[in-house]
C-alpha cells in the first residue's frame, strides 16, 4: 500500500513539474524544489523496507531507518521470546537450587542427629561392656566360692589371691569367703579310721615309703585321704620323712579335705597351733624346724 502511494506521489510531482515548466510561470525554483521533495517522499515510501540514505543538495540528508527499527524490534522480540521460553528453565533451576539447599540443610541436621545417636550408642555400649565385665567378675567370684566350699583347692587359693589384690572389686568378699572356708575345715571334731580297699592278698605294711607315695599319687581323693592317715601312722617310717610328706600334700593336693587332714596331723605333731588349712604358716614352721626333727 505504501509503495502505491509513493508511486502516485512521484507521478503527480513529475506531472506538476512538467506542467509548470511548459507554462513558464513564475516561482519555478520553488516549484521544482517541492516536486523534488515529493519525488523523494515517494521514493521513501516505495523503498520503506530498505535502510537507505538519500542526500539532496540544499535540502539535507534524510535517513530511512524504519526497516532498521523494524529489524531491531524483531531481534528484541526474538530475544524476549527466548528469555520467556527459558523462564520455566530458570524457575526450575532456581527451584531445584532452593530444594537442594533445603536437602543439604536437612542432611546436615540428620547427620548431626546421627552423630549424637552414635555417641549415645557408644556410651551405652561402654556402659554395657562395663556391666558385662562386672557381671563376669561376679560370676567368676561366685563360682570360686561355691567350688571352694565343695572341696576345690584351686578355688580356695584363688579366693586368697583375690583377697590380697587391692584392685579387685570383690576383694573384701573374697577375704570373707576364704576365711569362711578356712574355718569350715577347722572344726574341733574330726573323723578318723579311714578304710583303704587294698586288693586281696596285699599287705600294705610291706610297702616302702616310696611305693606308698606312688600309690598316693594315682589314687582318687577319698583313697588319698586314707593313705595320708596310713602313712602318718607308719611308725617304721622316719618322722621327718612323714612330716615332709604332709607338707608336700598341703602344697600340691587338689582336695581341701585331704589337705585339711594333712594339716591336722602336722599341727598335732608340730604344736604350731595353726588351723589345718593355714598352709603357708605350716610351711614356714617346717622350714625353720625340719632339721631338728628326727
Amino acid at each position: 500500500m505504501l509503495q502505491l502511494i509513493g508511486l502516485l506521489i512521484i507521478l503527480n510531482s513529475l506531472v506538476v513539474a512538467c506542467w509548470w515548466l511548459t507554462q513558464q510561470k513564475p516561482g519555478m525554483a520553488a516549484c521544482i524544489s517541492l516536486c523534488l521533495i515529493g519525488v523523494f517522499v515517494g521514493i521513501v515510501l516505495i523503498f520503506n523496507e530498505r535502510a537507505v540514505e538519500i542526500t539532496i543538495k540544499n535540502v539535507g540528508t534524510i535517513k530511512a531507518v524504519a526497516e532498521q527499527a523494524k529489524v531491531d524490534a524483531q531481534t528484541i522480540s526474538d530475544i524476549r521470546q527466548r528469555i520467556e521460553g527459558q523462564a520455566a528453565t530458570v524457575d526450575a533451576v532456581a527451584k531445584t537450587a532452593s530444594e537442594a539447599k533445603h536437602v543439604a540443610e536437612d542432611v546436615e541436621r540428620k547427620s548431626q542427629e546421627a552423630d549424637k545417636k552414635l555417641k549415645d550408642i557408644d556410651e551405652a555400649i561402654k556402659q554395657g561392656h562395663a556391666a558385662v565385665t562386672e557381671l563376669q567378675a561376679y560370676t567368676a567370684f561366685n563360682n570360686a566360692v561355691i567350688a571352694a566350699q565343695n572341696d576345690d583347692r584351686k578355688s580356695f587359693d584363688q579366693l586368697k589371691a583375690w583377697a590380697q589384690d587391692k584392685n579387685y572389686n570383690f576383694a573384701s568378699a573374697a577375704q570373707q569367703a576364704w576365711i569362711t572356708v578356712l574355718d569350715s575345715h577347722a572344726l574341733p571334731m574330726s573323723q578318723g579310721g579311714f578304710q583303704i580297699p587294698w586288693n586281696e592278698g596285699i599287705d600294705p605294711s610291706k610297702f616302702s615309703f616310696e611305693e606308698l607315695e606312688v600309690n598316693y599319687k594315682d589314687a582318687p581323693a577319698n583313697i588319698r585321704l586314707g593313705l595320708v592317715e596310713y602313712i602318718w601312722k607308719r611308725q617304721d617310717i622316719p618322722k621327718q620323712q612323714r612330716m615332709q610328706f604332709l607338707i608336700n600334700v598341703m602344697q600340691t593336693d587338689l582336695s581341701l579335705k585331704v589337705v585339711e587332714y594333712a594339716g591336722r596331723y602336722f599341727t598335732g605333731e608340730s604344736k604350731d597351733k595353726m588351723k589345718p588349712l593355714a598352709i603357708e604358716q605350716h610351711i614356714d614352721w617346717w622350714e625353720k624346724n625340719k632339721d631338728s626333727i628326727k
